[in-house]
């Protein structure tokens, strides 16, 4: 029997929307590393400064939105942390009330997932560019 985790990108159109990692597997899923990734120079290069979190509160201020009801991922550098099986950790999420297309915050990114199952098996999945 296979404990595999299976993590994919979900968008959440009823409210609050969300955008957000669901661990669609059966055995829990230890990230190493999320990668948030946007096209420079004609390669995806990481966004380190300024912050993906920074540009997106840019975006939503852009909209004349709350940036407080927006719940935004924000995950340490060197740190890992674990998903079991069913469980979901969203990367944005829209409190606001207001429908609105998440995507459009997140255009021009790329979200890179690094991630192993509990046997070490070593599994990345990339959103493609939003």
């Amino acid at each position: 029997m296979s404990v595999k985790p299976i993590l994919v990108i979900v968008r959440e159109f009823k409210p609050p929307e969300a955008i957000k990692i669901v661990n669609m597997g059966i055995g829990p899923a230890i990230i190493n590393e999320i990668k948030i990734l946007t096209h420079a120079n004609g390669s995806l290069v990481e966004i380190v400064d300024p912050s993906y979190i920074d540009i997106i509160i840019h975006a939503i201020s852009k909209l004349k939105l709350e940036v407080d009801k927006f719940e935004i991922l924000s995950l340490p550098k060197h740190a890992t942390m674990a998903i079991s099986a069913g469980e979901e950790l969203p990367i944005l999420k829209n409190h606001s009330g207001i429908n609105l297309d998440l995507n459009a915050l997140l255009i021009g990114f790329a979200i890179v997932i690094n991630y192993e199952s509990i046997y070490g098996e070593k599994i990345s999945i990339n959103s493609g560019i939003f």
